[in-house]
């Protein structure tokens, strides 16, 4: 067996016993039963899983039974033993194991032999079982699902233990990378069970608690109740643009208000005494990363990165002099990033999650200065960290598997004891990405390139050259790019078009290759369509910016058909756990509805909102995005990111917004970062926008010299257009210098439609 699959082993004073082999099947015929207990249900699923391993590995029917006293044979005991006797892995402290490892051991008594896997807690044992299949027994889970199993065929099935006893603990306490909603949405309940059962398989785990967004304990109620000013308003909120905004509670938070550390201690205090089976909870800044802005709150720290750390620091204090051991989780994440300025300590009881948005997410991490010089100055301060980075943001091809393995390094040599990165996509190269990451994460000692070594013949066969091949250049070319941006103007760059198809005719060969083999065929097909879908994609891209560059309206058509062909392909694979959403997948199902939509016509609702109502339109203008719903453009060109500007040249674009006759515009807004939205308007300076209620006759300004590089919550212009049931909006810029400029990049407006108030109601609403 390669040594590189053998669990990391604790040394420990254990008396030495000369090895056992123990047969569990011979010759087809079961020589061992499954002794598990009946009340205990994780466990029971993955005896069965066992059981069903063994099954198809020999063809032998193993019996679970619950009763220790009736083994007959070999017993694989889970998690229970005969009264009489005596296993010392039964009886290890969970510190020494931390937070999931276990103890398998061969013991001989009363004439029998006996296989027991123990743990302090059942995750510990669940793994034991997956211990002893993969690292003893030479079962994998590469991919999702049956089509992923490698289970080797053997009439016979021996098992040795080296020295009769393994103890194993996970190099990281926390393995948790996971495919995020968009990855997962359109998968069947069925699917998703497969999924969760291939996490399980490959030793994903965690101490026990949770890792989340927001400062959800403060309670409304309790909030109300602290308002010493009278306002109305809590004294907890944040102060935002000179007022405290209650909208912003739970997202933002006066960190340094007196009763900030009384309320979160009280919350964690009563948490751990109802639930003290929970290692962690969570106690991090919500997405939307609105911070107080008082007087009190600037002075609390050098950064938000010190602000969060001093609350945390105290709030774990005093948690702590209650439940000693118990931790809580922080995040240092986009405004928090950036480590604190003065010299502070963290906490041992912090359990902190460093989430690397806005770093570049192809190359190896430490290749990035900024980010490198953020991690290893948050781990001068911190007792350890867990990584948070984002895998596959396009949605596309993803076989980076060097620069994981570089990035595991350097998070390890930091002091890094966890990975719960986030697989935005699913397509080639991710679930063999996400198999890798727990590899690693599990046992320290093992590489990439032993890894795949394994897996390319494997999984394979007969066409693992050929495979190996695609994915090694596609690995090259999304390195070879440099940094990138997470913009979707960057895939027809990670994936040429001439690559693509050079990889679909080596895929076409290789299945030629494993024809006579059903598996082998289907998992090459799997990463054929994961190509062809990604051919289509970049087909429609293409077809977008042609008819965007000559603003031709019947061009568009012919893109909004290409983005069709390329969801319906999509679609079509749905039940073959073949692609998950994200990045492509999402920009092509909004630009689709955009591209066949009725444009700035507003008839009917957004999902299933009330008519009339809410309503709302936005344009990424990536590839100049919807730009032909515009009544006029002059002086911007369509570029990659969105409409661009020549040096000392000025640009204009005009768009007719109408609703219905017996509708008129209520409210109308362009909502920024502050309210959530990724898609906020950007504008270069010096800018304008203007309104005409006379089809462009007159325009009043709204807005001159814009910074919408400043975070806001929104820009009215409701003023200029409440009661009207249709108006013009123009967007002007000026490049003022001797560079090409990125002039408007992407804008969204929401607002509100009502029915129309003729005078003829008036009068009667006015009579007496």
């Amino acid at each position: 067996m390669n040594r590189s699959w053998l669990p990391l082993f604790v040394a420990l004073t254990l008396p030495a016993t000369s090895a056992r082999s123990v047969t569990l099947v011979e010759e087809g015929e079961a020589r061992c039963v499954i002794v598990v207990p009946a009340e205990e249900q994780t466990l029971l699923d993955a005896a069965e899983d066992l059981q069903y391993h063994l099954q198809k590995m020999s063809g032998a029917s193993v019996p679970v039974i619950h009763d220790p006293t009736k083994v007959q044979g070999v017993g694989i005991y889970i998690d229970t033993k005969p009264k009489t006797v005596h296993v010392p892995g039964r009886v290890f402290d969970r510190s020494v194991l931390w937070p999931d490892g276990y103890v398998i051991e061969v013991i001989q008594f009363d004439g029998k032999t006996g296989v027991f896997l123990s743990s302090p807690v059942t995750e510990g044992v669940r793994n034991a079982i997956y211990g002893l299949l993969e690292d003893h027994l030479g079962c994998r889970w590469f991919t999702i699902g049956s089509i992923g199993e490698h289970i080797p065929r053997r009439r016979t099935v021996t098992l040795d233990i080296p020295g009769n006893r393994v103890i194993a603990k996970p190099a990281f306490e926390k393995r948790g990378p996971w495919y995020n909603g968009n990855a997962n949405r359109h998968l069947t309940r069925g699917e998703i069970a497969e999924l969760n059962k291939w996490y399980r398989r490959n030793r994903r785990g965690e101490p026990r608690g949770t890792a989340g967004h927001g400062w959800h304990l403060y309670k409304p109620n309790e909030l109300k109740q602290i308002d010493e000013d009278g306002d109305g308003v809590s004294d907890l909120a944040p102060v935002v643009d000179g007022k405290r905004d209650p909208a912003q509670t739970g997202n933002g938070l006066c960190m340094s208000h007196p009763q900030a550390v009384d309320i979160a201690a009280r919350w964690f205090i009563d948490f751990f005494n109802a639930r003290p089976e929970f290692d962690h909870w969570s106690f991090s800044q919500g997405d939307s990363m609105q911070f107080c802005e008082c007087e009190r709150c600037q002075a609390f720290g050098s950064n938000h990165g010190a602000h969060m750390l001093i609350l945390s620091n105290r709030v774990i204090q005093r948690v702590n002099k209650v439940h000693p051991g118990k931790r809580i989780t922080i995040m240092p994440y986009q405004a928090t990033l950036e480590p604190p300025q003065e010299q502070l300590q963290a906490n041992p009881n912090l359990n902190p999650i460093i989430v690397s948005m806005g770093v570049d997410q192809i190359a190896a991490k430490p290749e990035s200065p900024r980010f490198r010089r953020q991690v290893e100055r948050w781990m001068s301060i911190l007792p350890r960290a867990w990584s948070y980075d984002y895998i596959s943001w396009t949605s596309g091809p993803w076989p980076l598997f060097q620069t994981l393995e570089r990035t595991r390094d350097f998070y390890r040599a930091n002091g890094y004891t966890g990975v719960m990165d986030e697989y935005l996509g699913r397509n080639l190269g991710t679930d063999i990405h996400l198999w890798l990451s727990l590899k690693l994460a599990w046992n320290g000692q093992l590489h990439v390139k032993d890894l795949l070594d394994e897996f390319y013949p494997t999984y394979y066969g007969a066409a693992a050259q050929d495979l190996r091949g695609v994915y090694e250049r596609i690995e090259t070319q999304m390195l070879s790019i440099g940094p990138v941006t997470t913009s979707m103007t960057n895939i027809p760059r990670l994936y040429p078009l001439a690559l693509v198809d050079e990889c679909l005719a080596d895929l076409a060969r290789a299945k030629r290759k494993v024809a006579d083999d059903p598996i082998l065929v289907a998992r090459v097909a799997r990463d054929e369509n994961c190509l062809k879908a990604t051919r289509l994609w970049l087909r429609f891209w293409t077809t977008l910016g042609e008819a965007n560059r000559t603003l031709n309206r019947q061009a568009r058509m012919k893109a909004a058909g290409a983005c069709r062909a390329y969801l319906d392909f999509f679609n079509n694979l749905n039940g073959t756990l073949t692609l998950g959403g994200g990045g492509m997948q999402v920009t092509a199902a909004r630009l689709a509805s955009g591209l066949e939509g009725s444009g700035t016509y507003f008839a009917k609702p957004s999902g299933n909102q009330p008519w009339p109502g809410p309503f709302r339109y936005y344009d990424f203008l990536d590839q100049g995005g919807k730009v032909t719903d515009a009544k006029s453009i002059t002086g911007f060109f369509v570029g990659p990111q969105g409409l661009y500007l020549k040096p000392r040249a000025a640009g204009e674009i005009v768009y007719d917004f109408r609703t219905t006759a017996d509708l008129v515009f209520a409210e109308a807004h362009f909502p920024g970062p502050r309210a959530g939205y990724q898609v906020a308007l950007a504008l270069a300076l010096p800018n304008k926008i203007e309104v005409s209620l006379d089809q462009g006759t007159t325009w009043n300004a709204a807005y001159k010299n814009l910074d919408t590089s400043i975070p806001f919550y929104q820009h009215d212009i409701t003023p200029h257009v409440r009661g009207h049931q249709q108006f013009l909006l123009k967007f002007s810029v000026e490049n003022t210098t001797d560079q090409e400029i990125l002039a408007f990049d992407k804008w969204v407006i929401t607002g509100k439609t009502a029915q129309q108030v003729t005078q003829q109601k008036r009068r009667r609403k006015d009579a007496p």
